[in-house]
């Protein structure tokens, strides 16, 4: 869930991941996209988030997440080499 940031009085973008949320570009039956910018390489990017809990059962969605997580580890591992 993004959250807006709160520094010394002034709102930040709120972020999604390691993405700064500029503007919602679409939203459609699957999902929606944002525009962003990844401060890591400084680009702007799309952020296409996944509407999930529509598509899936509780149990399954359980399974994805997971899914998920294990790939996020293994792509995280695999960039730091």
């Amino acid at each position: 869930m993004m959250q807006p940031m709160e520094m010394s009085g002034a709102v930040e973008k709120p972020m999604l991941g390691r993405y700064q949320v500029e503007k919602e570009l679409g939203k459609g039956a699957m999902g929606v996209v944002y525009l962003g910018k990844d401060p890591k390489i400084g680009r702007v990017v799309a952020i296409k988030t996944m509407a999930l809990s529509q598509e899936f059962e509780a149990d399954e969605l359980e399974d994805v997440k997971q899914w998920i997580a294990i790939r996020r580890n293994r792509d995280e591992f695999n960039s730091e080499r």
